[in-house]
């Protein structure tokens, strides 16, 4: 669908303005009831001006007539004004004196909203059209906005007022007025459905005002930051700085301040009540090097939820992240690195949002670390040397390798930053040790080291020492010492000293082989230690033996002892 040109949507706007000023000249009262209620004004002008009016300091070369000209909606007319602020002469007005100029006498001009900041897909719905915003869109009253769930929306008004409109959201565009060029604002929008949360300027004109309706309520600011809900029925207000007057049609219900919150439905109101405190962060850390994204707090007497957000900026007006956990604790799938504004707080049992707490966060999660091979996490190795490996991560040009002597890693013996190659090789003495690895991204952008693996570097075990075999009713047996009796054993009989034709090849869980007697000729055994946590030591020394024709056999000199890991 086209976009209308925002020149064209602030023409239909002042048209609608228009209007508008000559209704709320209307209401003022014109001809000689107005000249009355001037007359009994001037009779006893108050020295403060109400809040309804604005204030204009007078500027060399200002007239009575020059102001009516400049501020003045058609028809207020400048004799009023004289009457008002008891004006002599309206052709001399002396510089630095304040004059008082109803709101309701200002010429009204409609103004526009603008989209400061989006995250998701929303809509807006003007004369039956709807098209996709995109931050810099202008808006204009009589628009219709909806957020889709996962949506983050934030509105700059005239007067730098933010909306931040979360996901699921219909918001319209009531009325969005200024007042010639005082300053004064006024702006009223209707909450259907979702969550709006305003932060209105304190800089703002005297005079402006703000207003925010439900099905249920409606809402006058009188402070600065509030939040409305809109949800099966029912309307929730939660204040938290200044103050908010609440009323259903004409009726006040409630004024609610600073700190605390009601709810309202179709059938009434409850009570105003303070809202839950702000629920401690102080125990997180600050920098993460992971995703999911995890967040967890200590539980807040007396909450039934929370709701948490993250915030690309300090000023809170890039919310990136949204949701509501009924644990305390937020996951969130993804995050860009980068330094980010975690908010939360907690949530009652009659749905209110208390009170914020605050963490500046860094995600430092990329380049991501590569997986650890070997050895393994509470794995062993044995020898002088030990082989570290890990996959190969597809943003790396280099790694940085540490070995430490504690899971801590605060008595690092091995920081090597240049590794090229997904293995190297390090001697080291026996001992525990602990290891992680971490990608290096081209730029020398270095990423989060891997969970730390811990493996115990052993000796390697000694040789066994093999018992003379002995001819038991036509059997050899072979024995040799145990070094512990977990072990097995591998052993092999050929009669090759290469063992490429083994007669026998079998595993034994006792530290002996018990061998039928083989047929008369010239054999080779060897045997080698299976231990219980896998570990597979090297083939033992080969021993030769020969079996004779006669019943009487020996073995050659020299092959007494079988050597054996």
């Amino acid at each position: 669908m086209s976009r209308s040109p925002a020149g064209s949507a602030m023409r239909n706007a002042r048209g609608v303005a228009a209007a508008i000023a000559c209704l709320m000249l209307l209401c003022t009262g014109t001809g000689h009831a107005a000249e009355a209620s001037a007359a009994a004004e001037s009779a006893s002008a108050p020295t403060a001006a109400p809040a309804t009016d604005w204030v204009y300091r007078v500027v060399p070369g200002d007239t009575l007539y020059s102001i009516a000209n400049s501020y003045l909606a058609p028809g207020a007319g400048w004799q009023r004004l004289q009457r008002l602020n008891q004006v002599a002469d309206p052709k001399r007005l002396e510089p630095g004196r304040q004059l008082r100029l109803p709101v309701a006498w200002l010429r009204a001009e409609a103004t526009v909203a603008s989209v400061a900041f989006l995250s998701g897909s929303a809509q807006r719905e003007r004369a039956g059209e709807r098209i996709a915003l995109v931050v810099g869109d202008t808006l204009q009253p009589g628009d219709l906005l909806r957020t889709e769930p996962d949506a983050s929306l934030t509105l700059r008004l005239a007067d730098s007022t933010r909306v931040l409109v979360s996901g699921g959201s219909q918001l319209r565009m009531d009325s969005l007025l200024m007042f010639g060029h005082s300053g004064v604002t006024r702006s009223q929008l209707t909450l259907d459905a979702g969550e709006a949360e305003s932060r209105v300027n304190p800089q703002r004109t005297r005079g402006s005002a703000y207003d925010i309706r439900t099905p249920v309520l409606t809402l006058g600011v009188r402070g600065t930051e509030f939040r409305v809900r809109v949800a099966a029925g029912s309307t929730a207000a939660e204040v938290t700085e200044g103050r908010v007057a609440a009323s259903s049609g004409r009726k006040p219900v409630a004024t609610i301040a600073d700190g605390f919150g009601m709810v309202a439905g179709a059938t009434g109101a409850t009570p105003v009540k303070p809202l839950p405190a702000a629920p401690g962060l102080s125990t997180l850390p600050t920098r993460y090097e992971r995703v999911p994204l995890r967040f967890s707090w200590p539980t807040l007497a007396g909450a039934v939820g929370y709701r948490a957000q993250v915030f690309a900026d300090q000023s809170l007006n890039q919310r990136l992240l949204d949701g509501s956990f009924t644990e305390p604790a937020a996951q969130w799938a993804d995050l860009p690195d980068g330094r980010y504004l975690l908010q939360v707080r907690a949530r009652d049992a009659q749905g209110l949002e208390g009170r914020s707490s605050q963490l500046a966060f860094t995600l430092k999660a990329r380049p991501e670390p590569p997986f650890t091979t070997e050895p393994r996490d509470e794995g062993h190795a044995y020898g002088e040397r030990v082989e570290f490996s890990w996959t190969k991560a597809a943003a790396a040009q280099r790694y940085h390798l540490q070995v430490a002597d504690d899971a801590r890693f605060e008595t690092v013996r091995v920081d090597r930053g240049d590794v090229s190659g997904e293995r190297l090789g390090l001697a080291l003495p026996p001992g525990r040790y602990h290891w992680r690895i971490a990608s290096i991204a081209a730029g020398d952008d270095p990423g989060p080291f891997s969970d730390a693996s811990s493996f115990e570097l052993r000796e390697t075990p000694p040789p066994a020492t093999l018992a003379p075999p002995k001819d038991e009713g036509g059997q050899l047996v072979f024995r040799w010492r145990a070094r512990s009796s977990d072990d097995a054993y591998d052993v092999q009989v050929a009669t090759d000293a290469a063992f490429t034709q083994l007669v026998l090849e079998r595993r034994e869980n006792l530290p002996e082989l018990v061998l039928s007697r083989p047929a008369p000729g010239r054999y080779f055994l060897r045997v080698r230690t299976q231990q219980a946590d896998g570990f597979t030591g090297p083939w033992g020394a080969t021993q030769q033996f020969d079996v004779p024709r006669s019943l009487w056999w020996w073995l050659l000199p020299g092959a007494a002892v079988l050597l054996l890991l």
